[in-house]
């Protein structure tokens, strides 16, 4: 993932390189769980290192979506973006209701 962006202002590229590196960091971690969760004997502990993983997986998933909206959206590429937005405008009411 490239840390330029296009436009972006410095709380945005902070905060992009924030979530990036994250993201980076944790590579070698997950990689670890995958090789302990397949190379252990023991059913039980292969089962709680699987969802460590998963869990691990979705966090990583979920600061590469940030990192993306965060670059799509300094880069005025709205429709590009991971993470939808939320509606600043009032919500039609029944859609509202539903909600609440």
């Amino acid at each position: 993932m490239s840390s330029d962006i296009v436009g972006a202002s410095v709380w945005e590229r902070e905060l992009f390189e924030h979530f990036r590196s994250h993201v980076d960091n944790e590579r070698e971690l997950i990689a670890e769980y995958g090789e302990l969760a397949e190379s252990t004997s023991v059913p039980g502990f292969r089962y709680l290192a699987e969802l460590i993983l998963a869990d691990e997986q979705r966090h990583h998933q979920l600061f590469a979506d940030l990192a993306e909206t965060i670059r799509a959206d300094a880069e005025f590429r709205f429709g590009d973006s991971p993470v939808p937005p939320i509606p600043l405008a009032p919500l039609p009411e029944d859609e509202r209701q539903r909600i609440l």
